[in-house]
């Protein structure tokens, strides 16, 4: 395998490293791990909330502790 496919899998696979985090912060309420998914200067728009990535971690933990249990599953990623 040459260079630039080489890259192109890691790449893949660093994204998919990312989606998996997030889902993991999001169902623990990790507000730590949520916010290392993000950029410092990211942008989250979940309808409920459009700002800034890091605040977003901030107002959406406390709401999903509120909540029984949560699940978020990743499929397909084409």
């Amino acid at each position: 395998m040459d260079e630039p496919s080489l890259r192109v899998v890691w790449d893949h696979l660093q994204i998919q490293q990312v989606m998996a985090r997030y889902c993991r912060a999001i169902d623990r309420c990790d507000l730590a791990l949520l916010k290392g998914v993000y950029w410092d200067d990211a942008i989250d728009n979940h309808g409920i909330f459009n700002g800034n990535a890091l605040e977003f971690a901030e107002f959406i933990i406390p709401m999903l502790q509120s909540m029984r249990c949560t699940m978020h599953r990743i499929s397909n990623t084409l």
